[in-house]
């Protein structure tokens, strides 16, 4: 939630920015059962991660904001 909340009250100066960029964290998706079965909380919770930078970089592109996340 706190990407998606500093995201949204970012907005106003990044849409302002000559080469705004929101950079996160989170993993790729792995579908692979073995991630659920003992962390199914947790890796619903990073899968959500990389779903919202990919919504948000969707989003954003029309005001020429760069949305990405590193896989570590």
């Amino acid at each position: 939630r706190a990407v998606f909340n500093c995201s949204q009250a970012a907005l106003p100066w990044l849409k302002k920015s000559a080469q705004a960029h929101i950079l996160s964290l989170s993993p790729p998706l792995n579908l692979a059962p073995k991630w659920f079965a003992q962390y199914g909380a947790y890796t619903t919770t990073k899968y959500a991660m990389t779903m919202l930078t990919l919504g948000m970089a969707e989003e954003f592109k029309r005001y020429g904001i760069a949305v990405n996340a590193l896989w570590p």
